[in-house]
C-alpha cells in the first residue's frame, strides 16, 4: 500500500487529525540516518539508526504486535539505563509510541555512542556543551544535591528518602548545629516557588536545573546549577560512576565504558 492509500483509508476510517499527527511522525519527520531509541520488557535499551522509508505491513505478525507502519533500523544493544541520557528514559516513561526528544547534547551523545557500540571510532570531540543536566537522570541530580549538601556540612538521614512525599526528596541534618534540612530537586524544565516550602519546620534547599526559580521565604535557599557543576568538577572521587562518566564524555576524555551496561 502506498502512503496515499494507506491516508485515504486512514481518513475514511478514522477521520480528524490525531492519527495522521502519530503516523505524519514516522513517515514524514523521521529521515533515513535519524537516531532512536528504545528499550525492550527486560530494560535493556537499544539505539538504532534509521536505513529505510515509512512502508505499511499487513501480515498477520505484525497485525498481531499493532505494528504496520514501519521504518527499518539497524539496532545497537546499549544494556542497562546508566549508559541512556536521562531525558531519554523520562520521554520512555511517559511518552507515546513514537516522539522526539530534543536537547543538542542528547543528539551528539546518541551520535557518539552509536559510532562506537556500531563499530566506528567513536573518537569525536567533546560533546560541545556544559549542560550535563540534560544526560543525567533525576536519581543523579538527587544524588548529586545529596553530596553537594553533605559536603557543607549537612548529613542525610537515608531512610527519609524512601517516604514518597512530593514535598522533598530527603531529610537533612547539620553535622554541627543539629539544624534540620529538606531538599527538593527537579531535573529539566520544572520550576519551584519558594513560597510553596516555606511551611517546612527547618532550612529547605530547592534545584531546578532548567526550570524558574519564584518567590521568597526566610528559610528557603536555590542553589545554583553553576555552583554544583564546579562541585562535581572539583569532586570527581565521591561522584557515583554512571556520573563520572558522563562528565568523561563531556570533557572528551577517555571513555571507560559503563559497568553494567554490557
Amino acid at each position: 500500500m502506498t502512503w496515499d492509500e494507506y491516508e485515504a483509508k486512514a481518513e475514511e476510517k478514522y477521520g480528524g487529525e490525531s492519527w495522521i499527527k502519530a503516523t505524519n511522525a514516522l513517515y514524514d519527520r523521521m529521515e533515513v540516518g535519524d537516531l532512536c531509541w528504545t528499550r525492550d520488557h527486560d530494560g535493556s535499551y537499544y539505539l538504532g539508526a534509521v536505513t529505510g522509508p515509512w512502508r505499511y505491513e499487513d501480515s498477520p505478525e505484525h497485525r498481531s504486535a499493532d505494528i504496520v507502519n514501519v521504518r527499518d533500523c539497524q539496532w545497537v544493544k546499549v544494556g542497562a539505563p546508566d549508559a541512556v541520557p536521562g531525558k531519554v528514559i523520562g520521554s520512555l516513561d511517559v511518552g507515546g509510541t513514537l516522539q522526539g526528544v530534543n536537547g543538542e547534547t542528547i543528539q551528539e551523545y546518541s551520535s557518539m555512542l552509536y559510532q562506537r557500540l556500531s563499530g566506528g571510532d567513536g573518537d569525536e570531540d567533546a560533546v560541545d556543551t556544559d549542560d550535563i543536566f540534560s544526560l543525567l537522570h533525576p536519581e543523579d541530580c538527587e544524588d548529586l544535591v545529596g553530596l553537594y549538601l553533605q559536603e557543607n556540612g549537612y548529613r542525610l538521614i537515608p531512610s527519609t528518602s524512601k517516604t514518597g512525599t512530593s514535598t522533598y526528596e530527603y531529610v537533612l541534618k547539620h553535622r554541627d548545629t543539629g539544624e534540620k534540612a529538606f531538599a527538593q530537586v527537579k531535573r529539566g524544565t520544572v520550576s519551584l516557588d519558594a513560597e510553596d516550602y516555606e511551611m517546612l519546620e527547618g532550612q529547605v534547599f530547592l534545584f531546578t536545573t532548567g526550570g524558574s526559580q519564584k518567590g521568597e521565604a526566610a528559610n528557603v535557599e536555590f542553589l545554583d546549577p553553576d555552583a554544583i557543576r564546579a562541585f562535581m568538577r572539583e569532586n570527581r572521587q565521591i561522584l557515583p560512576d554512571r556520573i563520572v562518566e558522563w562528565t568523561r564524555i563531556l570533557n572528551g576524555e577517555e571513555w571507560h565504558g559503563f559497568s553494567t551496561s554490557q
